[in-house]
């Protein structure tokens, strides 16, 4: 049986619960869902001396 979001792709950059709960609905109804998440940063992408927020 053909779903109503077939051939349907969608990508979530949401980070709070409603956007992740639409695409979960929507994800239920036959679209492919491609969540989009931040990357994390490393603390030696800030310098030789670290994160200026940690220095005592």
């Amino acid at each position: 049986m053909a779903e109503v979001f077939d051939g349907i792709r969608v990508l979530d950059f949401t980070s709070g619960m409603p956007g992740g709960v639409a695409t979960m609905v929507m994800g239920d109804f036959g679209a492919e869902v491609i969540k989009v998440e931040p990357r994390m940063v490393k603390h030696s992408e800030f310098g030789p001396r670290g994160n200026p927020m940690e220095q005592r």
